[in-house]
């Protein structure tokens, strides 16, 4: 009996050893994702991220946006029913586009964007495929994708800038990347 204590004494140190582990391990991941790639100098002092990271750690569905070479961009954060975060807009543009399989459509509008730069979207698809946000450098003729906004059903939220690589002037541009021709109605306001 003596023996059958000592071993279930030992069993249980034994866990409570294992179980103080992997909180430590919890703990230092926690701090693995305040410093990983995107958290840098530059990035700690930059209001956009210090936005989004109050925003994720509040539990808010945020997103960051990165260029095809992982460039941080800034973030996305999807709208929520019912709240109405619209302010006075510099332009409003509507959207009735209807795009082949796999093609770009643009609008004709030019804008100046940079860090804080703030795009609400609200575009639904009349059929489910692969699409994404692009935005279309007019000096350089080249599309930077968003690559967190690909969706199948369309967007409404609101896409918020850290910088644009490299900087100029662009328009909104939706990238159908599905095979399917889809026709895309709402607004975006810059």
């Amino acid at each position: 009996m003596r023996n059958l204590l000592k071993s279930v004494t030992k069993c249980f140190l034994a866990s409570l050893m294992i179980a103080a582990f992997f909180m430590n391990v919890q703990t230092v991941a926690a701090q693995e994702y305040a410093t990983d790639e995107y958290a840098t100098d530059e990035f700690e002092t930059d209001e956009v991220l210090r936005e989004y990271m109050e925003k994720k750690a509040a539990g808010a569905e945020v997103y960051l946006l990165t260029d095809d070479e992982g460039n941080l961009l800034g973030y996305y954060e999807p709208a929520v029913k019912g709240e109405d975060n619209s302010v006075m807009p510099r332009y409003k543009a509507n959207v009735n586009w209807t795009l082949e399989a796999r093609s770009y459509g643009r609008g004709d509008n030019v804008y100046t964007l940079g860090g804080g730069s703030k795009i609400e979207v609200n575009i639904a698809q009349d059929t489910e495929g692969a699409s994404c946000i692009e935005l279309y450098n007019t000096k350089t003729d080249e599309y930077t994708v968003l690559q967190t906004t690909e969706t199948t059903n369309g967007w409404n939220g609101t896409i918020i800038l850290k910088s644009i690589f490299p900087s100029g002037t662009y328009s909104f541009s939706i990238h159908n990347k599905s095979s399917k021709t889809i026709t895309y109605t709402g607004y975006y306001i810059v």
